[in-house]
């Protein structure tokens, strides 16, 4: 009996390969860019608040030279009357061009010394810029009469009839452009002295 051939055996399978990915494992990543993009937001942030800040709008005006010297004028007189801001942004719109020295030197529109253009100004600060607490309160606290000061209920009530009596008459503007303006002004002023009993 002969041999048969044996049969030839199967390939062997090749070997598989599997990748196994460990759950703990760590990848190495370069923290650099993270660090830079916290920093740049830190930064924009900081800057953002010290530009608001410094840039706050309160809503308080920051007088201008011809404002401050208005107000150094008032003081000057003993005054301590508090302007708004509404108003002291309307003194320094008006007085744009006007010499705050001439402000700072008085407001009395009475002053025979005042050239046309600051009795002008003036005029029109009364008229434009002061509200009525203002106006009376500058006036009270300058009246005299017979070279005696004038005080309290008393001069606020001169100064009252003052201030009708000036609008009743066309306004601060025009009595300053008339030339019979400050006749007027005494007469009113002695019309306010005997209204309020000061006489």
């Amino acid at each position: 009996m002969t041999d048969s051939p044996a049969p030839a055996a199967a390939p062997a399978p090749a070997p598989s390969r599997s990748v196994v990915i460990e759950t703990n494992s760590r990848v190495s990543v370069p923290k650099w860019p993270l660090w830079t993009a916290l920093a740049a937001v830190v930064a924009l942030a900081a800057f953002t608040a010290i530009w608001f800040v410094t840039r706050k709008d309160d809503g308080v005006y920051r007088p201008g030279p011809v404002a401050l010297a208005l107000v150094d004028a008032v003081r000057a007189d003993g005054g301590q009357i508090e302007l708004s801001s509404a108003e002291l942004a309307c003194v320094d719109r008006v007085g744009a061009g006007v010499d705050p020295d001439d402000v700072r030197d008085g407001m009395q529109l009475t002053d025979p010394t005042l050239s046309d253009d600051a009795k002008e100004f003036i005029g029109t600060v009364f008229d434009d810029c002061l509200v009525r607490e203002s106006r009376v309160a500058l006036f009270a606290q300058d009246v005299t009469f017979a070279g005696e000061p004038v005080t309290g209920e008393a001069a606020v009530c001169v100064a009252e009839h003052m201030d009708d009596s000036i609008l009743e008459s066309g306004g601060y503007s025009a009595m300053a452009a008339d030339a019979t303006g400050q006749t007027d002004l005494l007469g009113a002023l002695f019309g306010a002295f005997a209204s309020c009993d000061v006489m």
